[in-house]
């Protein structure tokens, strides 16, 4: 993908457009807590003590009232297991720990952001409201940041699944019930865009078109990053993407005038 694209697309990242800055390390030892003195008496042996047998000596508590016998300690290993199994979290729950691994609102600099936490806790949310536009809408920026920040890193085929991914959560989001408003178009523009640069770039041409002809009624309309981005060349000849092309500059003059 192209360094103009991640810009554009950063733009509308939750909180996440300025990364925290990692802790310092703390030295060792600057933590550590001096334990504190025992203020408890020492018990005075009980002289009574010494006359009884450990071997064969019984502890009240273990001695049947009715019958006078001892009694067998249940043991351990026969004691009910304790559930610890933790709460499942609704998805509001899900959603705002979601915002705070990604760093929205104030950013915290004992926390960077962690997108992929975000990732992970939204489809958590999604799997229990497969329709909550807010998961919806925050999962299809934060797919679509980290491929961004996969591609400054090199790793082009692992953004481009999450290319594809956010172009899925882009659907369902507009699928929704409620329609995108102008500023989620901007997004949906650059998402639909760069899932066509994926799909291009995977072979998968006729594909690629679809998502392409989805970011111009967008209003994606960067015509000059259209012309010269190496990610779209091989669909240049076919006549769809001409006429593609030829209705987006048509749409440009008519809004111009």
């Amino acid at each position: 993908m192209r360094f103009e694209r991640i810009i554009f697309a950063a733009l509308f990242v939750v909180g996440c457009s300025k990364p925290a800055a990692t802790p310092p390390a703390v030295p060792a030892g600057t933590r550590a807590v001096k334990e504190k003195p025992s203020t408890s008496a020492a018990r005075q042996p009980d002289d009574s003590a010494k006359t009884l047998d450990p071997s064969t000596a019984v502890a009240p508590e273990t001695i049947s009232k009715e019958s006078g016998k001892p009694v067998e300690s249940p043991s351990p290993s026969d004691a009910p297991a304790k559930d610890t199994k933790e709460p499942s979290l609704k998805a509001g729950d899900l959603i705002a720990q979601a915002r705070e691994a990604a760093g929205a609102g104030v950013p915290n600099p004992l926390q960077p952001p962690d997108l992929e936490k975000a990732i992970e806790l939204l489809e958590k949310a999604l799997e229990q409201e497969p329709k909550n536009r807010a998961a919806l809408g925050f999962i299809t920026e934060s797919t679509q940041i980290q491929g961004m920040q996969l591609v400054q890193q090199g790793l082009e085929e692992k953004a481009y699944n999450l290319f594809l991914k956010s172009g899925e959560y882009l659907r369902r989001w507009r699928d929704a019930g409620t329609p995108l408003s102008d500023r989620e178009k901007q997004l949906a523009g650059v998402v639909y865009y760069n899932e066509a640069c994926a799909f291009a770039l995977t072979k998968e041409p006729d594909k690629a078109i679809a998502s392409l002809g989805d970011a111009l009624d967008a209003g994606f309309s960067d015509l000059a990053q259209l012309d010269k981005d190496a990610d779209l060349k091989s669909l240049r000849d076919r006549d769809d993407y001409k006429k593609l092309r030829e209705q987006a500059l048509e749409r440009i003059e008519a809004a111009n005038k």
